[in-house]
């Protein structure tokens, strides 16, 4: 089952791409994905157990701005930059970005060579957001 929420990943992505080519991804599209992106990560109650109901949620929904939510303003950015963007629709790059996105904004570093990271970095950062400094193996040695 997780191998084919690989592939659709995989699969979106390209889509995603072409059509931005195409210049079909309005800003009304990305408003509604945006819209998903919020509905999807929203709890169903409170800490204290108020269950929210769905008329607050929707309201939320639609008045929420993704830019100013941490997480979410970084998978914003990543996300509109690799649907521009060439290679990085594969398996292992979906895993680094779950990994990247809920690590930038909470950690002070993260070492890793890896060039995707290296490539993403940038373009979170411009978000406002990014707390971690991303450093290579032979930066992070250079402490010690």
């Amino acid at each position: 089952m997780l191998e084919e929420v690989y592939e659709r990943n995989e699969a979106n992505l390209l889509r995603l791409r072409e059509l931005t080519k195409q210049g079909k991804l309005t800003d009304e599209i990305r408003r509604r994905v945006d819209e998903l992106l919020v509905t999807g990560s929203l709890p169903k109650s409170t800490p204290a157990g108020l269950e929210i109901g769905r008329e607050t949620k929707m309201e939320y929904v639609h008045q929420v701005d993704v830019r100013v939510i941490p997480s979410l303003a970084i998978e914003t950015a990543i996300s509109n930059h690799e649907w521009i963007s060439q290679g990085g629709a594969d398996r292992n790059t979906l895993i680094d970005k779950f990994h990247l996105i809920s690590a930038l904004s909470h950690v002070d570093e993260i070492l890793s060579d890896d060039k995707f990271f290296h490539r993403l970095y940038p373009v979170a950062e411009k978000t406002g957001y990014v707390k971690a400094k991303l450093l290579g193996n032979d930066e992070f040695v250079k402490h010690f």
